[in-house]
């Protein structure tokens, strides 16, 4: 008589599933003017995947740098409208209140050129929003949209799913939840082997109906 340790195992069906997979839609309203991705392609984080029509939107920019560069000059204007007045001294060649006028003129243009400029911003972050780039490497698994198309935020155009980040998800029967321990083994098979798996975490919310609980785990090096 020997005492030995008594191994159980348990055969199961896993799905290999990505962390991460997006469906790509636009930040702004636009017909849509070239698709550069479609389903199967792999594309690289910052790889520009969808360009909408800007044309309207270059030209309301151009028109917003030109307001900025009035409003610019019409602030050079008073400040110097302000020095002249100062250097003369208020009460002796010129009056209080003049100079006042003139201090509040530069403060009224300092905030015009604000408000301008910040206008001029949200008008660039638009112009670039008008492409819409990877956020992540992976590969186009579908295609929504076509060119011609008018398109708002939330549409989906693209879904991209990241091909580098995957895990092993198993529903394993909930009367193991508790016997799982530092000691258990995940095996995968690959081929005609059986390569271990580390096991990254387990979900310990049991469905009702199947009567099962998550267990997520890293694929094997071998098998990536």
């Amino acid at each position: 008589v020997s005492d030995e340790v008594i191994v159980e195992e348990v055969s199961l069906n896993g799905t290999i599933n990505p962390l991460r997979e997006s469906r790509i839609s636009p930040a702004v309203a636009g017909l849509l003017e070239a698709v550069r991705a479609d389903t199967g392609d792999q594309v690289s984080k910052g790889d520009i995947l969808v360009e909408l029509d800007s044309e309207q939107a270059v030209y309301e920019l151009a028109a917003a740098r030109a307001e900025v560069s009035q409003a610019r000059e019409l602030l050079s204007e008073a400040e110097r409208r302000l020095a002249e007045a100062q250097s003369v001294g208020a009460g002796r060649n010129i009056a209080a209140t003049e100079v006042r006028s003139r201090e509040s003129e530069v403060v009224s243009a300092q905030a015009a050129v604000a408000r301008l400029e910040a206008e001029l911003n949200r008008m660039e972050v638009r112009i670039r929003r008008h492409s819409v780039q990877a956020p992540f490497a992976g590969v186009v698994s579908a295609r929504s949209s076509d060119l011609g198309e008018w398109v708002t935020p939330g549409d989906e155009l693209l879904r991209l799913v990241d091909t580098t980040n995957l895990r092993l998800d198993f529903q394993v029967p909930q009367n193991y939840l508790n016997r799982l321990d530092e000691r258990s083994r995940l095996l995968v098979r690959h081929g005609e082997s059986l390569i271990e798996a580390a096991i990254s975490t387990r979900v310990p919310i049991t469905d009702p109906q199947a009567r099962t609980f998550l267990l997520r785990a890293l694929p094997p090096e071998a098998t990536e």
